[in-house]
This record gives structure tokens, C-alpha cells and sequence, in this order.
């Protein structure tokens, strides 16, 4: 549903003429930064792309990822509701292939109620998932946290692994999965060893597998 409601969006948008920018990004390339006011929506075509921000904790600001994004994920439209600010910033993970959509396009493309709807189509599932990544954040211990985030993580980016079982398709480091649960790398690095020991999960490649999903329940469940 989302992909086709972001080919709807895009094919409204190149129907109108050049009014729409495709992009490609390596690793590690910035496509804007909080505070920003640009305005342009832009819709991930390929790879993976992360919004992080910055937080003040007790040992000083640290950097949090917000959310991962993947392909045919929308990102970047608050700021052109009336051009605010942006609250987050945005970074290619891997290499990506983008489109950008400057705000006076949209704004113009979604005077059709075809294309309007079409958007917020696009809305309801991020906000679905805001609320997802919030709720990992709420247990004190980092391994209650890592078992509620890893299934999410699964589900967007999950390939099947050895008859079914659950593998995230992107390689994430400690330090990757710390900065989305609001922890350190050497919490993360003892509550993934524990996961190991006891058999929930497994590193092939660099990439988790959900061996015991039932077991990760339970404990997200604490």
C-alpha cells in the first residue's frame, strides 16, 4: 500500500513537468539537518536512510536514531507545513537512490484530493511506528528495550532466514542499536551476548536473527 501510494504521489508530481529532483546518496552523506527550513519532502527510493537528533543526558549530548527508513518511505514532509523547522536530521546509511520535492511543487500537487489522500495514506503508518519506537525506549533495562525494537526492526527490514525465521536485512553495530535505544554500546553489547547464551537471537553476517520470536516477546513483555 505505501509503494503504491508513493508511485501515485510521484507520477502526480512528474506529470506536471521537471518539478521534482532524483537523487543519489552514498553512505554516510547528509540529505539536511535539524534546524533547517527547506521545506521539501522526500521519498527514499532505495537503501536506507536514518533521522537522528541530539539529547542531553548525564554524560553530556548524545546523538539518538530516531527511525530507520527504507524503500518507498516518504520523510522531511512536516517541515513544509509552513516551513518549520526541521527536528531532526537526516543521513544515507548506504548507498540511496532519492527523491526530492520542493514545497511549492507539493503544496501545488496536493490541491488534487487524489494526491492529498494519497499523503496521508503515507502519515498513518509512520505515526503508527512513532509510537512503536517510543514504547522501546520506556523499560529501564537495555535488554527489555532491545527485545522491543528488534522485531520492529525485523518486520521492516526483515529477509526470511532458514525456513521463516525472522533476520534483519540490514547490518547494524552496537553502537547503531545503542543510539536507538537511548544506551550505551557496552549495555548493548552485554544484553545481545545474553540474547546469544540463552538462544533468542543469533549474528550471521553481521545480521541479527530472531531464533526464539516467542522468547523475545516474553521479555519485551517485562
Amino acid at each position: 500500500m505505501r509503494e503504491r501510494a508513493c508511485r501515485g504521489l510521484l507520477e502526480a508530481l512528474r506529470g506536471m513537468g521537471p518539478v521534482v529532483r532524483d537523487l543519489r546518496c552514498g553512505g554516510g552523506e547528509i540529505l539536511y539537518r535539524s534546524g533547517e527550513e527547506d521545506g521539501a519532502l522526500y521519498v527514499l527510493l532505495e537503501g536506507v536512510v536514518r533521522l537522528f537528533g541530539y539529547y542531553v543526558g548525564h554524560a553530556g549530548v548524545k546523538e539518538a536514531t530516531l527511525r530507520l527508513l527504507g524503500p518507498w518511505e516518504p520523510f522531511g514532509y512536516p517541515a513544509f507545513m509552513g516551513r518549520l523547522p526541521r527536528a531532526a536530521s537526516a543521513e544515507a546509511v548506504t548507498d540511496c537512490a532519492v527523491v526530492k520535492v520542493p514545497s511549492v511543487f507539493l503544496r501545488r500537487v496536493l490541491d488534487r484530493p487524489e494526491a492529498a489522500l494519497g499523503l496521508a495514506t503515507l502519515l498513518e503508518p509512520e505515526l503508527t511506528e512513532r509510537e512503536e519506537l517510543v514504547e522501546c525506549l520506556l523499560p529501564r533495562r537495555t535488554e527489555v528495550r532491545l527485545a522491543k525494537l528488534l522485531p520492529i526492526l525485523a518486520r521492516k527490514f526483515g529477509d526470511d532466514f532458514e525456513g521463516g525465521v525472522p533476520k534483519i536485512g540490514i547490518r547494524l553495530t552496537h553502537q547503531d542499536l545503542a543510539a536507538m535505544v537511548a544506551s550505551t554500546r557496552e549495555s548493548v553489547t552485554a544484553a545481545l551476548n545474553g540474547l546469544r547464551s540463552s538462544g533468542i537471537v543469533e549474528v550471521e553476517a553481521g545480521r541479527i536473527v530472531l531464533r526464539d520470536p516467542g522468547a523475545m516477546a516474553e521479555i519485551a513483555r517485562r
